[in-house]
């Protein structure tokens, strides 16, 4: 049997959560590519990758936090209209 001091209990681990997402769109017919955005206020739009098929990935969301996305569909005449806004809080 050893004597001597117990050692200390170390520091709780840290943990850091990345949530992933899965976002599919209705696609639009005869369209090239796809715009996606997303917000956590409603003022400020963060540009996501341009897809050419209607849905993407979305990485690194912070857990607890509240998030809005929309999409547009892109054709060679042009932008078409975001679709309306779908907020989920990632949990």
């Amino acid at each position: 049997m050893q004597t001597g001091t117990v050692p200390a209990s170390p520091n709780p681990p840290l943990a850091t959560f990345n949530a992933y997402l899965h976002l599919i769109a209705k696609a639009a017919a005869h369209r090239a590519s796809y715009e996606w955005q997303y917000s956590t206020d409603p003022k400020t739009w963060t540009v996501l990758p341009v897809t050419v098929q209607a849905k993407t990935d979305v990485v690194g969301l912070t857990v607890g936090t509240t998030y809005s996305f929309r999409v547009r569909p892109v054709t060679l005449t042009g932008e078409g209209n975001w679709t309306q806004v779908v907020s989920l809080n990632v949990s």
